[in-house]
């Protein structure tokens, strides 16, 4: 009786083949391979009575038992419902294939400097073979490393016939700017299972001008770390100013961790002592370029009313109304340049929602009166300040990890200090290295 009785369950469809490679007509050697793709999962696959390697819906079969002249292949599958069947395809046997496969076109030159960075890690590093290659045995055989010799896993996308694979960058593993790498296709197999012969090629990205005119301290923590044991005691300046940061007492010294931010390392303070210092006077100065690239590692710190007791980057006040701070934590990005002179402060520049501990470049420009902030490259606070410009009653030791009374529980990547005000177009530059270099967008 219709409607009465349980609904039956819905039988599926058995599998079927939807292309074999080489297709039926097609050519095959001795020792080749036969890649059969079906439209549904199977379980067990046999050609002329076998076994063939079965992975989802595709399979692959080593030749067996195949003399030259035209021969007649029966395929054999169960599909995951228990289904059964079998179809035949003929193929033309050819001899026993010897020859190896070759890397016939990259698109990079080897040696080549000044490519692209945007470009390549938009469109990927394409590798062209000169015949179809057993992706199964040979996915391990392309090796993408930077300069240190750390490798750099990109997602493998292989043609349909398997002739040529893409490498593509992820969000979080993109190449970086003015920097070099070295690509090596290696244990590569073709179907019968002959190996080509390894090619390496190094190349060099495109790098970003940092403009040098004012710059007076530059501390990434990729270059001119030194350690005592396993703390930072000296932070290089790499502005050739010689402003270096220092800490000579090992339970205050910060330390280094690697591959922290897009495969680069970055400098951590604890937050109860750590702390690097170096003599840099702002005192009187009217223009300021401040660049950080830090992520607290803590929430709900102790900022004070006046936001710098947990600063990232500070010169601490002598007088009242002296501090100068960049502070990137997690529940926003706050600054001031002090005067000396009571006045409004900065209270709470931050993103429409909470950064987190996430990495920020934090940009503090002092032009004058008027004081900006730009966090990622975005203008989040553009204000003049009343009383006098100049900086005053500020300390000439900056300290990096360490606030007005507390420390900075966080990271911190690089630091950049120009003792003017960058022209947009300059500033701009800077937060273009920085972002292409880090990842952050």
């Amino acid at each position: 009786m219709i409607g009465c009785g349980e609904d039956e369950e819905e039988e599926k469809e058995p599998a079927r083949i939807s292309q074999t490679d080489p297709s039926s007509g097609g050519e095959m050697s001795s020792n080749g391979s036969l890649l059969i793709t079906f439209d549904n999962t199977v379980v067990e696959v046999k050609v002329n009575g076998t076994l063939a390697d079965v992975t989802g819906s595709m399979a692959t079969w080593k030749a067996q038992g195949l003399v030259v002249g035209s021969q007649t292949l029966e395929i054999e599958w169960t599909d995951e419902a228990g289904n059964t069947d079998s179809q035949e395809i003929t193929l033309i046997v050819k001899e026993e294939d010897t020859v190896a496969p070759t890397v016939n076109e990259i698109n990079i030159q080897d040696g080549a400097t000044d490519i692209d960075t945007d470009k390549l890690n938009d469109d990927g590093i394409i590798v062209r073979f000169s015949e179809r290659i057993d992706t199964a045995k040979s996915e391990n055989g392309l090796v993408l490393a930077d300069e240190n010799g750390d490798q750099i896993v990109w997602t493998l996308k292989w043609s349909e016939g398997d002739t040529q694979v893409t490498l593509t960058a992820g969000p979080t593993n993109k190449l970086r700017s003015g920097s070099a790498y070295t690509l090596t296709v290696t244990g590569y197999l073709d179907s019968a299972g002959n190996e080509g012969e390894s090619v390496e090629l190094t190349f060099t990205t495109a790098g970003v001008d940092v403009p040098t005119d004012s710059l007076k301290l530059w501390l990434k923590a990729d270059e001119g770390v030194v350690l005592e044991g396993s703390g930072v005691s000296e932070w290089q300046d790499q502005s050739g100013n010689g402003t270096d940061a220092q800490q000579a007492n090992p339970v205050s010294q910060p330390v280094l961790e690697k591959n922290m931010l897009n495969g680069l390392p970055v400098v951590i303070f604890d937050g109860r002592d750590d702390e690097v210092s170096f003599a840099l006077p702002v005192n009187g100065l009217e223009n300021l370029t401040l660049f950080v690239v830090g992520a607290a590692t803590e929430a709900n710190v102790n900022v004070a009313t006046h936001y710098a007791n947990s600063s990232t980057l500070v010169w601490k006040e002598i007088g009242d109304w002296g501090t100068v701070h960049v502070t990137t934590l997690q529940e926003g990005v706050y600054f001031r340049f002090g005067t000396g002179q009571n006045q409004p402060v900065p209270v709470g520049i931050k993103y429409d929602s909470p950064i987190g501990d996430e990495f920020t470049i934090a940009t503090a420009v002092m032009e004058g009166k008027r004081d900006r902030l730009y966090v990622k490259g975005e203008l989040v606070y553009d204000e003049e300040k009343r009383g006098q410009a100049p900086v005053g009653n500020t300390g000439d030791i900056g300290y990096l990890g360490r606030g007005h009374e507390g420390y900075f529980p966080g990271m911190v990547a690089e630091v950049l200090v120009y003792t003017k005000t960058l022209p947009d177009n300059e500033r701009q530059q800077v937060e273009e290295y920085l972002s292409d270099k880090y990842s952050i967008r």
